[in-house]
């Protein structure tokens, strides 16, 4: 059984991942919440979990000379894009210098296989979470090798997770408070959890067969945050616009249109060839053009998420 080292292990996606692996994979994890990681090893016996910071790259070492991994997979980071606005220094030290060292003990300890988790805000970012994505992107493509292979999986938002509205929402629906919404325009692109642990099960399976680095996105539909909030509520208030937030989020820019394929529902950014110009994506994809999400299908999300409505 393949060995997979997981960082951030104690986040929504990591937990996805663990969920739906857990009797494919050895699981381990690394991250600094010691709380969270004891709820998961009351849900996940089986994984064994590391205390540590991937800013210590002493201790990240440590980890890696015990596990020994087949696979790796990045999940930590600082996520928030207003915590990240008003702290980017510590949001530059985990999401770039962080990465950095998970791909030094990757290429040390010769791991054949790495997928690192990337977000939409990474496309033409324009925020200090989406530019410090878009440099983690750039280093875990330009470190793959032959032997040592690295690829990122490009993510919208997760729906459910610590960094989506959604559990927020639902907590002050519960308690007869309205739901606060920063702009009645805004889009998102938006998938499940377990579309999210399927994605990164995907870019490892790809890569353990392909030798060219790549970026690993999908197909997704698009939810009118407004909509989402009326969905879930009929008390909602309008706050304004947050820094570094827009109301619109790109997956696959205009200036990826020629390196990118789809595969059924599935698109391949590569890093290194263009993509022959009659198997290309025709256009960008983003929270403007792509397909809707009508009433049933945000509660079926919802329902994905454990929320019933």
């Amino acid at each position: 059984m393949e060995k997979v080292l997981i960082t951030g292990v104690s986040g929504t996606v990591a937990k996805s991942f663990i969920k739906e692996f857990y009797n494919t994979y050895e699981i381990y994890g690394i991250s600094r919440n010691d709380s969270s990681q004891q709820i998961l090893s009351y849900d996940f016996p089986k994984v064994k979990c590391f205390l540590g910071d991937i800013c210590d790259d002493n201790k990240l070492n440590t980890i890696f000379e015990k596990v020994r991994p087949d696979i790796v997979i990045h999940a930590a980071a600082i996520k928030h894009v207003d915590l990240a606005e008003d702290n980017p220094t510590q949001t530059c030290n985990v999401n770039i210098i962080g990465s950095i060292n998970v791909i030094e003990s990757c290429i040390k300890y010769n791991v054949p296989t790495t997928v690192a988790i990337s977000t939409d805000k990474a496309c033409d970012a324009s925020n200090v979470y989406g530019m410090s994505k878009y440099l983690m992107e750039k280093c875990f493509l330009s470190a793959s090798g032959k032997n040592v292979k690295f690829c990122c999986t490009r993510f919208a938002n997760v729906g459910g997770s610590s960094g989506s509205v959604i559990p927020k929402w639902d907590d002050l629906r519960k308690k007869g408070q309205p739901l606060t919404i920063t702009d009645t325009n805004m889009s998102r692109l938006m998938f499940s959890p377990k579309e999210a642990a399927m994605l990164i099960q995907k870019a490892i399976e790809l890569l353990k067969n392909d030798t060219d680095p790549f970026i690993l996105t999908k197909k997704m539909k698009t939810v009118k945050i407004y909509d989402l909030a009326m969905c879930m509520s009929d008390k909602v208030n309008v706050t304004g616009i947050r820094k570094g937030e827009k109301l619109a989020e790109n997956l696959v820019s205009l200036k990826e249109l020629p390196f990118t394929e789809q595969i059924e529902d599935d698109y391949v950014i590569l890093r290194n060839k263009q993509t022959p110009v009659d198997k290309r994506l025709n256009s960008e994809l983003n929270s403007l053009t792509a397909e809707v999400m009508n009433q049933e299908q945000i509660k079926e999300l919802l329902l994905n998420c454990g929320i019933v409505i």
